[in-house]
């Protein structure tokens, strides 16, 4: 049995703030376990200018550290798991998704008003183009402001730079950073989808390592870990990375799964969103009809 595990993450307070809880309920099943978290900064962190779109590369989050995983430098790499590209690492395997924290956006303001109630030409932050499409499509007199960061940064620059009269971020990165109470509006999911997978958390060992992954397996839960698969299965389906806009979110029942997902051009045209449900044990397959039926609605569209 291995005593010391060492997890690696990048170093924002909320990624800390991450692999501290993972440490904890590892040690939990594990009481043997002495645990290092390791730092790494990875090229999302180094480049704060551009959007992810225009930086030309999937994984701006994870390349970093999973080269430490497969170079031995750590046991365990903890991602948000939007960030985890579909394509896996050569090598590693997504050995574990623990129970997800709230999936939706989250939108805040600098005077409390909600996104629909803001004036006309009001500047929102944000560099993601899944919420810029959405933002498009509900509100497109407002104006859309490149916004880079990582929570606390992003808080601040609303707060004290004046360069935005709002912003959009993720509320499950406000509720494990204790600051929940921040959010104007919680952006629900019958108008508002978020990312394939946001809100969840991706353990990645070495895919050989099974020692290690049967450390983290305890942690894995089953739910969080079925939405996610059809999620991330209509994302690589629909052949999408961060230059297209595409949200998705998956619920689970007792008896099935109902997955949520849209397409749409970065400017809100030919935006196209659809339902499917079917049984737990068809979760993948769900996501690749999903996709399916968005790419061929969306060609559609354009073609208009």
């Amino acid at each position: 049995m291995k005593d010391i595990l060492r997890i690696g993450a990048r170093a924002s307070q909320l990624s800390l703030r991450q692999a501290e809880w993972v440490s904890t309920q590892l040690t939990v099943h594990s009481p043997q376990l002495h645990i290092e978290i390791t730092t790494i900064t990875t090229a999302g962190d180094r480049d704060q200018d551009r959007k992810f779109a225009d930086m030309g590369v999937t994984g701006v989050f994870t390349r970093e550290i999973d080269r430490a995983l497969l170079e031995g430098k750590i046991d365990v790499a903890v991602h948000s798991l939007k960030d985890l590209p579909t394509i896996p690492t050569q090598g590693l395997t997504l050995s574990a998704v623990p129970c997800r924290e709230d999936p939706r956006d989250a939108f805040i303001s600098l005077d409390g008003r909600t996104l629909v109630e803001m004036d006309p030409d009001a500047k929102i932050g944000t560099s993601s183009v899944r919420r810029e499409a959405q933002l498009r499509v509900l509100r497109s007199d407002l104006q859309i402001v490149a916004l880079r960061g990582n929570v606390d940064t992003r808080i601040r620059k609303l707060r004290e730079s004046k360069q935005y009269d709002g912003i959009i971020i993720a509320y499950a990165g406000l509720k494990r950073l204790d600051r929940a109470d921040e959010a104007t509006e919680i952006l629900e999911t019958e108008r508002w989808l978020p990312a394939p997978g946001q809100g969840a958390l991706a353990l990645v060992t070495r895919e050989s390592d099974e020692t290690i992954r049967a450390l983290v397996q305890p942690l894995d839960d089953p739910d969080s870990h079925l939405g996610i698969v059809a999620e991330r299965t209509l994302l690589e389906s629909l052949g999408a990375g961060c230059h297209v806009p595409v949200g998705a979110y998956a619920r689970i029942h007792s008896t099935g799964v109902t997955l949520d997902g849209f397409i749409s051009e970065v400017d809100g045209s030919s935006f196209v969103r659809d339902r499917i449900d079917g049984r737990r044990e068809k979760a993948a397959m769900l996501g690749r009809t999903l996709a399916q039926t968005l790419r061929e609605q969306f060609d559609r569209t354009r073609k208009s």
